[in-house]
């Protein structure tokens, strides 16, 4: 168990209310110590391996830098399950799409604007 954005591995015979200690948060639970993520994008697939407690929005941004994808032409980037035509909630916690059971998901890197011509 771990406490989104927080790395730390947490104690589980602990409370909840102790764990956050006042303070806001969530928490997220998975067996895994780190997330494989294959990232799908222009053809290519790059692995982005990550801690269990952070959020979708550093996954996009492990991804953009892992296929050195510059700042502008990530600016419409988003994330999506492969297949799908939603975007992921960047500020929900990457084990939220990762499978029972698992350790790793796959998800597509994928622009929102599409050029015209």
């Amino acid at each position: 168990m771990f406490v989104v954005d927080d790395e730390a591995e947490l104690d589980v015979t602990v409370t909840v209310e102790a764990l956050l200690a006042g303070r806001p948060g969530h928490l997220a639970t998975s067996a895994c110590h780190q997330i494989a993520v294959t990232v799908g994008y222009a053809g290519a697939d790059k692995v982005v391996k990550v801690h269990p407690a952070i959020r979708l929005r550093q996954v996009r941004k492990r991804a953009i830098a892992a296929f050195g994808i510059s700042q502008a032409d990530a600016a419409d980037l988003v994330l999506r399950l492969p297949g799908e035509t939603e975007d992921l909630d960047l500020n929900a916690p990457v084990t939220t799409i990762v499978p029972r059971r698992t350790c790793s998901t796959t998800v597509d890197l994928v622009h929102t604007v599409r050029p015209q011509g």
